[in-house]
């Protein structure tokens, strides 16, 4: 039973269009399981860097590397205007006003159709990185995204291809479109000397000086998120240096410094543990953990203190602890249980 419940709970790990404009639909449509409507993405240079720790029971295929299935088109097909905004909806899956997505976010890009089409066929439409939830205009969770295309995109048939980059994850989805001509831009002013591509926004972030081979100290993948910096991507750089941006901000960290350039010292790495004035000992400490201080070894312990800052998931369900989430005493459980199962908080 604890297996089922562990794969069930993966298998709502998922997301993908839902749906386009008025009545569109993504290539996967809106039928079966969440396992036939979503497709993983690979979008480094090979599979085995993008593959998931062992621990999810993942092993991602060729067919990840290929933007969208090739055995379907949208049916119904979406039809919307340039210059218009069309509403894209994705499915939340319970990933979305929890903690678990935030300062996450979907990459959504435009090709003209094709049944199986390469990964550098799609363009940016001006859509990088929208956030993966966001509150509507009355105030409840959404995971969706108003859309607008060029006004000068030529009327025809696209695919729209969108990416969502979570955690171990990257999952995408594609949807066909029709596309009718818009209105074609207005002129610039001629009495305004500042262009829109010059004009800076509240976003902007210079990059580091050209002559310098250092890490950006002021980048974010994510202004919601400001803990996914270039020390973020240290710890992972093959796998976080083709990030949007990373590899432009984080130079030293993603070896994008000129050879005969010396880099300077690497940020000290990221620690929970206070300094220390006192040198380190080779003796190990003679003081005996307590009772509270030990990770729980038995589905007792786990009951009554929980899974965080312990290998318990990973050792005894082989899976790990979503110490996002805590109940009100602090308490988090494994991918896959409920705080039901733990102990009231007063018998704890």
């Amino acid at each position: 039973m604890l297996v089922l419940a562990l794969l069930a709970g993966r298998a709502a790990s998922h997301s993908w269009i839902v749906s386009v404009g008025a009545d569109g639909r993504s290539r996967g449509g809106i039928a079966g399981g969440d396992h036939a409507l979503q497709r993983y993405a690979c979008p480094l240079e090979t599979l085995e860097q993008c593959q998931p720790d062992p621990k999810h029971g993942i092993v991602l295929t060729e067919d990840a590397m290929r933007p969208c299935r090739h055995d379907a088109v949208s049916d119904p097909m979406a039809a919307v205007e340039a210059g218009e905004a069309f509403a894209l909806n994705w499915m939340g899956n319970g990933h979305a006003g929890n903690g678990q997505s935030d300062g996450t976010c979907v990459r959504i890009r435009l090709a003209p159709f094709a049944q199986d089409p390469e990964v550098g066929d799609f363009v940016e439409v001006g859509y990088e990185c929208v956030d993966y939830w966001r509150f509507n205009d009355e105030g409840k969770v959404t995971t969706s995204a108003e859309i607008t295309l060029p006004p000068e995109t030529p009327a025809g048939t696209y695919t729209l291809h969108w990416m969502w980059d979570f955690t171990d994850f990257w999952f995408q989805s594609c949807a066909d479109i029709t596309v009718t001509s818009g209105s074609p831009a207005p002129p610039p002013d001629p009495t305004d000397d500042t262009s829109p591509s010059e004009a800076p926004t509240e976003d902007d972030v210079s990059p580091p000086d050209d002559d310098a081979c250092e890490d950006s100290t002021s980048w974010f993948l994510n202004k919601r998120k400001t803990t996914r910096n270039c020390q973020w991507v240290a710890l992972k750089p093959s796998k976080r240096c083709p990030k949007r941006d990373a590899a432009e901000r984080c130079l030293a960290t993603c070896g994008g410094c000129d050879p005969d350039d010396t880099p300077p010292s690497p940020p000290p790495a990221l620690t929970t543990e206070p300094p220390t004035t006192n040198p380190p000992t080779t003796n190990p400490p003679t003081t005996e953990p307590t009772a509270d201080a030990l990770p729980p070894t038995t589905d007792n312990d786990y009951f009554h203190r929980g899974c965080a800052g312990t290998p318990f998931c990973e050792t005894t369900q082989g899976t790990y602890c979503k110490d996002w989430q805590s109940d009100e005493c602090g308490r988090s459980v494994c991918h896959g249980d409920s705080h039901a199962l733990l102990v009231p908080c007063a018998e704890a």
